[in-house]
């Protein structure tokens, strides 16, 4: 029972880890130079911005 407990808060800590991450870098995305932002448009990992999980990837969060 005590792995369960301690699972479940490293996978809450890593959710939330991850949500900041996200919410960070859109925010630098938001506030960067528009002719840098058109520069990066279309250039993410997936070809998509805002940032989105790679379809291969979606499953696994």
């Amino acid at each position: 029972m005590q792995i369960a407990r301690m699972y479940k808060l490293a996978k809450g800590s890593a959710v939330e880890a991850r949500t900041q991450a996200i919410n960070r870098l859109k925010a630098v995305l938001l506030s960067a130079d528009p002719n840098l932002r058109e520069e990066l448009d279309g250039r993410g990992k997936c070809g998509t911005l805002p940032l989105q999980p790679c379809p291969r990837h979606r499953g696994s969060m």
